[in-house]
């Protein structure tokens, strides 16, 4: 039996906030050739989504698969049992690995957000499509439905705070908040009125139509509903320009899409992403606000 595997302990949370310890795992593998043990997806505790009504519960059930040529449940099990558990690191990710000699075989796991995408930066094309090989069939064909997504909106509300839109500047940049749609409208707007025409815009929320109706009302605008909270990450991730909320999970969007991502004012994306395309903010109000890359064609 081999020595030494990885793993992850996943936080409870969002799958944005969740996929920062697998993809920090996944680096971990592939940097030193260990074996990968396939985290927990599921959890059970998720009642805030029952009691906002949102569609989509948290729960993960049925998302992912578990990699061809990985160990059965009963092998599993029994390494989980027997190895001598250590705490994997972000310091230990970025270093020259140096396995210290045991008996028993050793389980590294990784718990937590780690330092978000700070330990990822540069790994996003290896962890898109590890991503995509343990993503579930019918979710893969459902991201396939869409060809092309010239604009992409993820408009985060649930658990996020509600701000009247006068009191957005007085709260400091670490608040998340649900961005105002008439953001998201007027900056579509700007951009059509650039292009000259109504470009087609997609929209992923776990709004209400009725907290979204002035932006889905527009012309060539679409309500993606892939089924799952990963194909819409997969979805939005095609997009030419991208227009992001402050969740982790536009992060992961613009993380994996490396598209141009414009945000609300003083709300910058943070999460220590690096995107080489740029993430720039926007105010659509102000005509010295320049879109000073290529618009979605």
């Amino acid at each position: 039996m081999r020595k030494v595997f990885c793993t992850a302990n996943l936080p409870h949370g969002g799958l944005g906030s969740r996929l920062f310890a697998w993809a920090n795992s996944v680096v971990f593998s592939y940097k030193n050739n260990i074996p990968l043990l396939s985290p927990r997806w599921y959890q059970l505790k998720t009642i805030g989504p029952f009691l906002r009504k949102e569609e989509d519960k948290r729960m993960y059930f049925n998302l992912f698969n578990k990699k061809k040529g990985e160990m059965t449940a009963f092998f599993r099990v029994l390494l989980k049992l027997i190895s001598l558990k250590k705490t994997l690191t972000v310091e230990m990710i970025s270093k020259e690995f140096k396995n210290k000699k045991s008996f028993l075989p050793q389980l590294y796991v990784f718990e937590g957000e780690g330092n978000y995408f700070g330990s990822l930066n540069g790994w996003n094309d290896l962890l898109l499509k590890e991503t995509q090989e343990i993503t579930k069939k019918k979710w893969l064909d459902k991201v396939a439905e869409f060809k092309e997504i010239p604009i992409g909106m993820h408009i985060r509300r649930g658990d996020f705070t509600a701000v009247d839109e006068t009191r957005i500047a007085s709260l400091e940049s670490v608040v998340v908040i649900q961005i105002p749609l008439p953001w998201y409208v007027n900056t579509l707007k700007r951009i059509r009125a650039e292009q000259g025409r109504n470009v087609p815009a997609y929209v992923c929320s776990d709004g209400r139509y009725e907290e979204l109706k002035e932006l889905l009302d527009l012309p060539n605008v679409t309500w993606i509903k892939t089924g799952s909270a990963i194909g819409d990450i997969l979805t939005l991730s095609k997009s030419k320009l991208f227009l992001s909320s402050q969740s982790s999970f536009s992060g992961w969007i613009s993380y994996f899409g490396q598209m141009p991502t414009l945000c609300y004012p003083g709300r910058l994306l943070g999460y220590n992403l690096v995107n080489k395309a740029g993430i720039y903010e926007f105010d659509p109000k102000n005509e010295f606000s320049a879109l000073d890359f290529d618009s979605p064609q």
